[in-house]
């Protein structure tokens, strides 16, 4: 899948020059959206994830600090930021969670270099 216009989501995401990955989430963490960006990573196109949990498609992640701000981003209607690594793919990832008001949350994150101090652990995302 290529990320185009056409996608009815594509066009109410905002673009972050400094963030490569994107995926959007239902309020039932359901997957409305991956960029091809986000498939080419996981290497799962976008049409095997739609409509499906993100913590059934990714059952470890449930054990990490990414399923607990999931969580409290949906919660509380409120922006996370954090940083782990990813012990999938040996890679420090930045996140931002970003709830909308239409319940959905998107979520971008980017692969870093260094990162700095980094607020958590593992994860499988």
């Amino acid at each position: 899948m290529t990320d185009s216009p056409a996608h009815p989501l594509f066009s109410r995401v905002p673009q972050y020059e400094d963030c490569r990955y994107f995926y959007s989430l239902d309020p039932d963490f359901r997957f409305e959206y991956v960029c091809s960006a986000t498939e080419r990573l996981w290497k799962r196109p976008f049409f095997s994830l739609q409509g499906k949990s993100i913590w059934e498609e990714f059952p470890a992640a449930r054990e990490t600090e990414a399923y607990d701000r999931h969580l409290l981003a949906m919660r509380e209607c409120a922006t996370q930021r954090y940083t782990v690594f990813s012990a999938s793919f040996q890679k420090w990832y930045r996140f931002t969670l970003r709830p909308q008001l239409t319940g959905s949350l998107y979520c971008f994150f980017e692969d870093i270099k260094s990162p700095g101090a980094p607020q958590s652990g593992s994860s499988s995302l």
